[in-house]
């Protein structure tokens, strides 16, 4: 493979890696012709290079290249042809008349938009009218079909103003119009880049004279309503200068008195607040479901106003912070700053003390290490270059590395600190004592209505369910989790059935902190804001208050520990020999026997199968000991596995499978470490590095992981189905079955499955039909494929309620019908679909925990590659040393004129990272799945988390 100049057209559409035109919306993609690789998009060979709709190829490319052939033949065009730019298109829309664009307002925004927990989940019919953004700007595009790329994630092919076939990702999608043309209008206008025949060409011109009506039209409205807007922020942002506020799309229409009816307006609204991005921030992972932006504190937007005021009118500004900050840090050099021996520790240096301008910077420097989807400008793209450069501590390109490293070198964050964990929307109080978003009590949240007669502040005077709960006895109940574990929530019981022995009782039982909360407690409210707990290296932060657990001994064994009672709900499932739930039960309960166990002590004793991590820096831990367990615990152990390889067998016998690969994990063994000091108007001093050990863990869990983590998918299928027999709805997690246009590819997927129902991902990636699918939320009792739950039963989250709100949800809905069995649901399906689509204000906290993590693997390979430069690269027996990568996707994306990079995955680090392509350099076939000898040239730690490599020359 080639990627020379040659290789990209004058338009530079398809390639790549030609400098992106200001549109910029379509990847690139190599295909195999026979045994000659050529890049999608150079016209002397564009009719050869087929698209993927759906997880199918469209057709080969002698089908493609021969049907065409004969239609233009029949037809008179002449197929060897095709027109050589699209200059054509305007001309013939400027003669040819069209009718004026249709009213607007009955095209409907698809509700179900993108789910919450995964981006390329996009409900979208052929005709669709798309917008798509970019920092650049947005521009109007007709969906016409989806595009499989590499990586098994579907892209959207659609056409553009300009009468091109473009692509773009679901995530860039901020905006629906469904039926904005027919869809067999659509299906005429071809799929490659120009038209090739009359019919496409035409079907083109109808399809951009509308879309160039509709634009037009769009900036009449965008521009009658323009003066509504320039008062929204200062009216509607909280008046606590660095709080946070929300601002929901619906609620612009009915204080700027605008009809919500009407697409045109709806749109306009909708482009006025992301074309202030200064003021308002687009909801980081539900945007286009939700419609929700968040209003920047106003003393932040204060500090953009100001930087940009001082460097207009003081030219000396910036010069002199950089000489400030020279002096700063020489100072803190002298005294041992950044010095790597010893334990991590920080003394804040007294003495020196920042300027006014000074702590005006480093709080513009530490608000821009955010990671912002792509769809809006940002407002520290400029100003942070300039601020750096001034300061001279950069390398070729500026980043967001040496924004990271000067606020080191200024001891404002301390060397270990990651970017994800001092989040706007994670931190809880500063040292300065002003909360963060996770302090905030009320819940941004306003879809579940209030329902209880006790005030915010009360807990329930007496356990509502005390009279109906069920007494498990003396029946032995096994908490099962790793050392570390901050919450035990969940334990198992499990015996035979007493009626026929061939089928086991599983019962989960779960810990009970609605037996305290209502509903509408301050602490439910906080719960419902931050979602779910957050597990950082450097700092835990509970979705309760550690008190709040440990005052009321919430986390199983602690009551039993003081010769209490444990207070849990149970989920009981009746396993039969084919591993089918074939009965249920619900139980608010009580537990007189827990005993506590650790995941390796049990495999230890029980000498399961289980996958072994390993060390590439070595640190490898000592073997787990193995306890003296009793009969009655070995047989239960036992007799879980047993059930676990049943419900197994039966996913094995269906369709299911689940993809894995290595991942890596940082361990500390330093415990708290000392925190970066964020709003201090004084440096310190850090010194130290913590203990750190890098792990990578198995792509499957074995074991007794794999035993509890059945257990838990028991306790949540049982949930659904008892809410199903009482028509009580729940926030479901469904996952619909990947697209798949070669059942041979599907059968061989299957065959590869290990013992727990997974496929290595690198077999996945060299699928070419094959096309997976996102998880989304539904109160609807939708099949869960990769977890082999059927259509009509459904999957409900309960099993973490000191960890997860939504959980804790569904243990009031359910303790209602168990209360009241005649009643209507405590929460209605309305809410819970307003629940789905409105999710929490923190919700992007959701991917924080992985997030934190890749930078924290990042950091380690970094500091590795500064310390031991002569072990890096080359083939050796040093873990960056006779490293490979498997190729994840074929799409080269754009970065620099000269070069682009590709997604790849690092086995034996458990690593994604990028492969950096040149321009003019020759590559050998790279092709998804594929395996290449690499070596590390780079790792940034800011915001993202990224290890770039390059192939061995």
């Amino acid at each position: 493979m080639n990627i020379s100049s040659s290789a990209c057209t004058s338009r530079a559409l398809l390639v790549g890696l030609a400098k992106p035109a200001p549109r910029a919306f379509v990847r690139h993609r190599s295909v195999n012709k026979g045994s000659k690789k050529v890049l999608v998009g150079r016209k002397d060979e564009i009719q050869a290079a087929p698209l993927q709709r759906g997880g199918e190829f469209l057709r080969t490319a002698n089908a493609q290249r021969n049907g065409r052939a004969g239609l233009r033949a029949n037809r008179g065009d002449n197929p060897s042809r095709p027109p050589a730019d699209l200059s054509y298109i305007k001309d013939i829309i400027e003669v040819t008349p069209f009718p004026e664009p249709s009213v607007h307002s009955d095209f409907k925004l698809n509700q179900s938009g993108i789910g919450r927990d995964t981006e390329n989940r996009l409900d979208v019919e052929t005709g669709a009218l798309l917008e798509v953004r970019r920092k650049a700007g947005h521009e109007f595009i007709v969906y016409a079909y989806p595009v499989r790329s590499g990586n098994s994630r579907i892209l959207l092919a659609a056409l553009s103003h300009d009468g091109s076939m473009t692509m773009c990702t679901p995530e860039e999608v901020t905006f629906v119009i469904h039926k904005f043309l027919p869809s067999d209008q659509v299906s005429r206008i071809g799929e490659l880049e120009v038209p090739t025949t009359r019919q496409e060409l035409m079907a083109r011109v109808m399809t951009v004279k509308k879309l160039r009506d509709f634009s037009k039209a769009y900036q009449d409205v965008y521009s009658g309503i323009s003066g509504k807007f320039h008062t929204l922020y200062d009216d509607l942002a909280p008046q606590d200068p660095e709080e946070w506020g929300e601002l929901v799309l619906q609620d612009v229409f009915e204080r700027l008195d605008l009809d919500a009816s009407n697409d045109l307006v709806r749109i306009a609204a909708h482009n006025h607040l992301m074309d202030r991005p200064d003021s308002f921030l687009p909801h980081q992972s539900n945007f286009l479901n939700s419609t929700t932006f968040h209003l920047r504190p106003r003393a932040e937007v204060a500090r953009i106003q100001t930087f940009w005021r001082k460097l207009s009118t003081d030219r000396n500004f910036l010069d002199a912070f950089a000489e400030r900050v020279r002096d700063y840090i020489a100072k803190l050099r002298q005294r041992g700053h950044r010095d790597d021996a010893g334990v991590p520790s920080c003394s804040v240096q007294e003495d020196i003390k920042f300027t006014e301008d000074d702590q005006l910077i480093v709080h513009l420097l530490r608000n821009s290490l955010r990671a912002l989807r792509t769809f809006q400008a940002d407002p520290y793209e400029t100003m942070v270059p300039l601020i750096i450069k001034a300061v001279g501590r950069h390398g070729a390109i500026i980043n967001d590395d040496d924004t990271r490293g000067l606020l080191i070198d200024l001891g404002v964050f301390a060397p270990w600190q990651d970017t994800v964990s001092c989040r706007w929307d994670i931190t809880s109080k500063d040292q300065s004592g002003r909360p963060g978003a996770r302090d905030a009590v009320l819940s941004s949240n306003q879809t579940l209505l209030a329902r209880s007669a006790l005030s915010p502040h009360e807990y329930y005077p007496s356990d509502p369910l005390e009279a109906i709960r069920h007494d498990f006895g003396s029946l032995p109940a096994y908490v099962i989790d790793d050392v570390t574990a901050h919450e035990l929530d969940d334990g198992i019981s499990v015996e035979r059935d007493g009626t026929n022995p061939d089928y086991i009782w599983v019962h989960v039982h779960i810990a009970d902190p609605t037996r305290l909360l209502h509903p509408d407690h301050e602490l439910a409210k906080k719960a419902a804001r931050v979602s779910e707990s957050l597990y950082f290296l450097n700092r835990f932060l509970p979705m309760f208050p550690s008190s709040f657990i440990s005052e009321n001994s919430l986390s199983l064994g602690t009551a039993s520990a003081a010769g209490e009672p444990e207070h849990t709900m149970s989920f009981s499932g009746k396993i039969a020999p084919n591993g089918e739930i074939v009965d249920y039960r619900v139980h608010a309960s009580i537990l007189r026997n827990i005993r506590v166990m650790r995941y390796d002590e049990i495999d230890a004793v029980t000498g399961w199968e289980t996958n072994v991590p390993t060390y590439p820096f070595g640190g490898q831990p000592p073997a787990a000991l193995a306890p003296a367990y009793g009969q009655r615990e070995l047989e239960d152990l036992k007799l879980l596995r047993e059930v676990f390889q049943r419900r197994v067998g039966a996913l094995l016998r269906g369709n299911s499978f689940v993809f894995g690969r290595p991942k890596a994990e940082i361990l500390s063994a330093s415990g708290a470490l000392p925190d970066s000091l964020h709003s201090s108007p004084h440096p310190g001093v850090f010194r130290g590095w913590p203990d750190l050990t890098f792990k990578v863990t198995s792509p499957s869990w074995q074991g007794a992981r794999a035993v509890v983590a059945e257990a838990a998918k028991i306790a949540c299928t049982v949930a659904s189905m008892f809410a199903l027999e009482r028509g009580l709805p729940m926030v479901r997690r469904a996952m619909k079955p990947p697209l798949c246009g070669d059942p041979a590819e599907l059968e061989r997927l299957l065959s590869m499955r290990d013992a727990t129902g997974c496929v290595p991902e690198q077999e996945l990636l060299k699928t070419e039909t094959f096309s997976w699918r996102g998880v989304y939320e539904t109160v609807a009792p939708d099949a869960h494929w990769g977890l082999d739950v059927p259509e009509g039963l459904g999957y409900a989250r309960v099993s973490s309620p000191l960890r997860r709100y939504v959980d804790m949800l569904h243990h009031w809905q359910l303790k209602h019908a168990l209360l009241h069995p005649d009643a209507r649901p405590l929460f209605s399906k309305e809410e819970l679909q307003g629940f789905i689509k409105h999710p929490p204000l923190l919700v992007l906290a959701r991917n924080a925990q992985g997030q934190h993590m890749r930078e924290w693997t990042a950091l380690y390979v970094q500091r590795y590659l500064r310390q031991h430069p002569q072990l890096v690269g080359g083939d050796g027996p040093g873990p960056l040393q006779s490293v490979d990568a498997i190729i994840k996707s074929a799409w080269i994306k754009p970065v620099r004129e000269t070069y682009g990079v590709m997604d790849v995955t690092i086995p034996k680090l458990g690593l994604d990272a990028t492969l950096r392509i040149e321009r003019g350099r020759e590559y050998p076939q790279l092709t998804p799945g594929s395996v290449h000898r690499v070596d590390i040239v780079e790792s940034s730690v800011a915001v993202a988390g990224s290890v770039s490599v390059a192939l061995r020359k």
